[in-house]
């Protein structure tokens, strides 16, 4: 696999275009895993960006900021290595409890908030919006904590398969020399939902870690009273269930894996805007049913999946050994030396770190 690389100076100005075959390409949403791209001839410091996509193709796969450069190898021969765009947005930003209609709405306000805040000058709060809209409830514990924006972008896909995506380039023309800016899209996917089958002899190399049936598992939520007075005798509001098909339902049913695991939600029910019952319940345990790591290689020929418009977040229906699984993809890695891109689906990896913990 050959990819192009555009390369951006510090102002987000187009400088080169090169082509690369010597590249590992990782792009986990959950992790922001670095890449690497070995340049020849380039111009190129740790004030850079680049966009990449497959050569001949229109779509941009991944936007990067260069984190490090290496120039032992040979004077002539620039490693380099990136991480994804998002993570220029690693600084601390306050969380309160608060509730909504459109999640992605509060998103793009964060953002908006955070680039003015710490003068982030490659983004412009002109070209970021929202493409959907998501109830949703935040809830911590002390009323006011703090977390990094990224943590809570990853925490947006997690919950409600909500995440940030550089969709092209905005360009503004009243320079002399043109300006771009990444285009931020927040939303959930457009993209028809993948049907994976190990049937297919195009993927091939199948792990599957799956976390639903541990401890870990929280399938089932109580919404109770936060004036309730009485440990042993609280004012449960509602419980609500997760199915083994990730609908959240109020009954208790054979579809509901148990012993359940039990989380609480303390609800104030004085609060003017107070969201429903079942919007808590779906912010809460929804995104636990993606609580597996699914892995898979996909070989040149397989025709149901379009690489070059592979987007984060695009939900999957996957069958492996008989086992169905509702899944949602949150990464993808690819290198010029390898036939095949590996795709990466749920909400866990490997490295043994719950990636599904709260605020």
């Amino acid at each position: 696999m050959i990819v192009q690389v555009d390369i951006f100076n510090s102002q987000f100005q187009p400088t080169e275009t090169t082509f690369c075959s010597d590249f590992s390409l990782s792009m986990d949403y959950l992790s922001n895993e670095t890449s690497t791209f070995s340049l020849t001839g380039v111009t190129i410091d740790l004030k850079s960006y680049v966009a990449i996509k497959v050569k001949g193709a229109s779509n941009s796969l991944y936007f990067g900021y260069v984190d490090s450069i290496d120039t032992t190898t040979d004077s002539n021969v620039i490693t380099v290595t990136t991480k994804y765009i998002y993570g220029l947005l690693d600084g601390d930003i306050i969380v309160t409890n608060k509730n909504g209609n459109s999640y992605e709405a509060h998103l793009v306000n964060l953002l908006k908030m955070f680039v003015e805040q710490n003068n982030a000058t490659i983004f412009d709060t002109g070209s970021i919006a929202s493409t959907s809209s998501t109830p949703y409830v935040v809830s911590v514990s002390e009323n006011i904590t703090t977390t990094s924006l990224l943590t809570y972008l990853i925490r947006g896909l997690k919950l409600h398969a909500v995440t940030f995506k550089v969709d092209g380039l905005a360009v503004n023309k009243s320079t002399d020399i043109p300006v771009y800016h990444p285009n931020i899209v927040v939303g959930k996917s457009t993209q028809t939902t993948l049907n994976l089958t190990d049937k297919d002899s195009h993927l091939v190399n199948w792990s599957v870690q799956d976390s639903r049936l541990n401890l870990g598992y929280t399938n089932c939520l109580k919404i109770i009273d936060q004036a309730s007075k009485d440990m042993e005798v609280p004012n449960v509001l509602a419980t609500y269930y997760l199915t083994t098909d990730g609908q959240v339902t109020a009954t208790l049913n054979d579809n509901v894996i148990q012993p359940c695991k039990v989380s609480v939600y303390l609800y104030d029910s004085t609060q003017s805007d107070k969201p429903s019952y079942l919007s808590v319940a779906q912010g809460s345990l929804t995104g636990n049913n993606y609580s597996h790591l699914i892995q898979v290689d996909m070989t040149e020929g397989q025709e149901s999946i379009d690489f070059e418009h592979l987007t984060i977040g695009t939900l999957a229906n996957i069958r492996y050994k008989e086992t169905s699984y509702q899944s949602i993809l949150t990464g993808f890695t690819c290198s010029g030396t390898s036939q095949t891109v590996t795709l990466l689906f749920g909400n866990i990896r490997n490295n043994l770190k719950d990636l599904l913990e709260d605020i």
